[in-house]
């Protein structure tokens, strides 16, 4: 698994207004059934109702990690960040 970014800059993270972690199995609307293990760990941003006007969902992946522990580290960052921790 590699780690992917879905951002250019650091700035970006500000449009959102919180981060949390979620485990991922197939793809990212897929959550890991019961007693399966996760492919990879994805940080998911919820972006601040300003800036999803037009948008379907406020929830999107920023990152996707090999770990949990490698996802919550990025997800507390992110939060530091933006000042939202």
């Amino acid at each position: 698994m590699q780690t992917l970014f879905y951002f250019n800059n650091v700035s970006q993270l500000s449009d959102f207004e919180s981060f949390e972690v979620k485990p991922v199995s197939g793809g990212h609307s897929d959550a890991p059934k019961q007693d399966e293990e996760p492919k990879f760990w994805s940080v998911i941003g919820t972006l601040k109702e300003e800036k999803a006007e037009g948008l379907q969902g406020r929830q999107f992946p920023v990152a996707d990690l090999p770990t949990e522990l490698y996802a919550g580290l990025f997800a507390n960052l992110c939060e530091q960040i933006t000042g939202k921790a």
